[in-house]
């Protein structure tokens, strides 16, 4: 659809356009990801007093160091509902935080900071439609205990990709700070797995499926990444201003009309202005999203429940049956997962029956 020319929008309309995608943005409510994350944070953290307790101590363990191995596994699949939570909740703050910043910016009369957010708004929107396409190409478990427990493997790689991606050595950083440091372009160690950011334009193609524009408003709105373009738009209000000046030398009309085009100069609004409609309308699939990974994290809930549950039965003496239960009921082990196995009156496992 070509932009209508004759309709000009002012800058007060921009601003408006970019208070309603604030407002829109401000929709979202995860209450119930910060009871979650509180309610792991404490679980991980016993689970984590427990593996360095029994690192110490042999007592009443015959194999320290199985056990602690089993330990920090239901660790890992602790966490993972607590990761998808922090992954939805942190998506959905960035992109409110975003869209406020770019609608401050606007009302502050600067494009540029306005633009740079809502460029970012549409890579983060990307990222979460990544994770979207990467959960459901994991084909469902098995009810076998070694299948499901590769799929939670398999599962936790998959959120760690998206949540912790970085391009950045950060420990090369930290040692050698940015002047002493020539390389530091991230690479995993041997035996670590691979945290490389990666397929950002990916997330923004996937959005462009289903937004038409999204792709080209993203480019758009990289261009005023560029120090020309950057310079010129810097001001909305005093646009006129600016072009005046160039054309005194001569600039505009033999560089900036030439190649930007005199009719997009006239018509800068409009496209700006069906930019926003578009960064609104990957907020509005941000939150379709949000539905997704929460029916997505409930499933693996399960998954990792019955998971827990098999190590339990297993290894009972890697735990303590009054420490809170690591599939995160809020229960202590001995009344969740663990509760029909038998427990002495110091609290340790005695004997351990068929768990159904």
């Amino acid at each position: 659809m070509a932009v209508n020319v004759e309709k000009q929008i002012s800058f007060a309309q921009i601003v408006q356009s970019l208070e309603k995608l604030a407002k829109r943005a401000a929709n979202s409510n995860h209450g119930e990801c910060f009871q979650r994350l509180t309610l792991n944070h404490r679980v991980l953290a016993e689970l984590q007093a427990g593996i360095y307790k029994r690192g110490q101590s042999t007592q009443d363990v015959t194999d320290s160091e199985l056990l602690m191995l089993k330990r920090g596994t239901v660790f890992n699949w602790s966490s993972l509902q607590s990761s998808i939570d922090f992954f939805r909740w942190s998506r959905a703050s960035t992109v409110e935080e975003l869209a406020g910043q770019a609608y401050q910016s606007a009302s502050a009369n600067s494009l540029v900071m306005a633009i740079a957010a809502l460029r970012s708004i549409l890579e983060v929107s990307g990222n979460a439609a990544l994770l979207e396409k990467d959960l459901r190409e994991l084909a469902e478990p098995k009810d076998e205990n070694v299948a499901r427990m590769d799929w939670l493997s398999e599962f936790e790689s998959v959120i760690d990709g998206r949540i912790a991606g970085v391009r950045v050595d950060y420990s090369a950083l930290t040692r050698n700070g940015l002047r002493g440091t020539k390389k530091f372009s991230y690479k995993p160690g041997e035996y670590e797995a691979d945290h490389t950011a990666k397929d950002l334009l990916k997330g923004v193609d996937i959005l462009d499926k289903r937004i038409k524009g999204a792709r080209a408003a993203y480019e758009f709105f990289s261009e005023f990444a560029h120090p020309n373009l950057a310079s010129v738009w810097t001001h909305y209000d005093r646009t006129e201003v600016k072009i005046s000046v160039l054309d005194i030398h001569g600039y505009a009309v033999h560089h900036q009309r030439r190649h930007v085009g005199a009719a997009f100069l006239d018509t800068f609004g409009t496209v700006l202005n069906e930019g926003i409609e578009i960064a609104g309308e990957c907020v509005d699939d941000l939150l379709r999203i949000d539905l997704v990974l929460k029916a997505e994290g409930d499933a693996m809930a399960k998954h990792a429940k019955r998971a827990i549950r098999e190590i339990i039965k297993r290894d009972p003496a890697a735990f303590d049956s009054r420490e809170l239960c690591p599939c995160n009921s809020g229960k202590n082990i001995q009344q969740c997962c663990g509760k029909l196995i038998k427990v002495s009156r110091f609290g340790r496992w005695t004997t351990t029956p068929q768990l159904h």
